[in-house]
């Protein structure tokens, strides 16, 4: 007969991006009972040995909650950021380095050296399931950069934009905040439409003038999120009744439904109900995109349910996780304590 102690096991969750590292641990019911934070590990910006730090980081945390609760790390599933662009080779790598930090960790508590099972997927991945509770279905995200992503019910899978700033930055956070840059100074110099963003843009970044900016942007080009930024001052000047702002998120919206329509027609999804999951800064801060593209899904595709994210991301990681457990994938480890 099993006993209640042995059916009981415990999953990692982890979701690395360009700002931090969240690794949740949760129990066999999914409660959620240990959560950490390191820095970034977007595979595009980091190296190994900052891989290593976020993770160590993020994961000690995570565990160290959990020190009370003796029984089995039975599965990890990681969607880092960057992950869609790796090679095989490098995929498993990263898994090595989450292994090998995991063990480092459980090591001093007396933990046995057997494998511990590592999925690695995307931070997209993680978000379409954080959203719709499955890997079924479409996720926009929307925030310093874009990407719409979508599976069908058999696997097969699409994406579009998410190419990165040089070559596609459409629909994204840092394409809102060119294109307000663009209007400020077609305004400024009569080529364009009086906007308010001439004024927000310089109190924004804290400066006298355009003129001023000009060459602050001429000396140092600005990083791509203090570009990005400024989207939030295109949503203030939008509220405001500034047409240009207006345009230029009506345009964003009008973008990513384009990628939701794209990808749904590779599924062959038109025809189905499938959940479009909302994510991102954008689409949870800037309310005219969100609201602009919902209506478009809903017009254009009408079985589809439009929903914006309401759980963190990592979730999506730890559901994808208990998944592993609950297929037979475990692994018997020692308890979590004594770290």
């Amino acid at each position: 007969m099993t006993s209640r102690r042995a059916k009981e096991y415990y999953v990692l969750g982890i979701d690395g991006g360009g700002t931090k590292t969240l690794s949740l641990l949760a129990d066999n019911t999914g409660k959620v009972i240990g959560r950490g934070v390191g820095g970034p590990s977007n595979l595009h910006q980091v190296n190994a040995a900052e891989l290593r730090a976020a993770l160590r980081d993020s994961l000690r945390s995570a565990l160290s909650t959990g020190a009370c609760f003796p029984g089995r790390l039975a599965a990890v599933h990681a969607g880092l950021a960057g992950t869609e662009a790796a090679g095989g080779e490098k995929r498993r790598q990263i898994q090595e380095i989450i292994q090998e930090t995991l063990t480092a960790i459980l090591e001093p508590a007396g933990s046995s050296k057997s494998a511990i099972p590592v999925v690695l997927t995307s931070d997209i991945v993680i978000a379409l399931v954080a959203g719709s509770h499955a890997r079924y279905g479409l996720v926009v995200i929307s925030g310093t950069g874009a990407v719409v992503y979508g599976e069908g019910r058999a696997g097969q899978q699409a994406q579009v934009s998410g190419w990165g700033r040089f070559i596609d930055s459409d629909g994204s956070g840092y394409g809102i905040g060119k294109a307000a840059l663009r209007a400020a100074f077609r305004s400024y110099d009569g080529r364009g439409p009086h906007t308010l963003l001439e004024e927000l843009i310089v109190e924004e970044w804290r400066l006298n003038s355009l003129r001023e900016l000009l060459q602050h942007v001429l000396q140092k080009e600005p990083a791509v999120e203090e570009i990005a930024s400024l989207a939030k001052v295109v949503g203030r000047a939008a509220e405001a009744g500034d047409q240009t702002s207006v345009d230029i998120l009506t345009t964003t919206s009008k973008q990513l439904l384009e990628g939701v329509l794209t990808v749904a027609r590779k599924l062959n999804l038109r025809e189905q109900q499938f959940p479009v999951v909302l994510s991102g800064g954008i689409l949870s801060k800037v309310d005219l995109v969100a609201t602009q593209l919902i209506r478009g899904v809903r017009e254009q595709l009408p079985l589809a349910n439009p929903l914006r994210l309401q759980a963190e991301p990592a979730t999506g990681a730890v559901t994808l996780a208990l998944e592993m457990a609950r297929n037979g994938i475990c692994f018997e480890n020692t308890p979590l304590g004594g770290m």
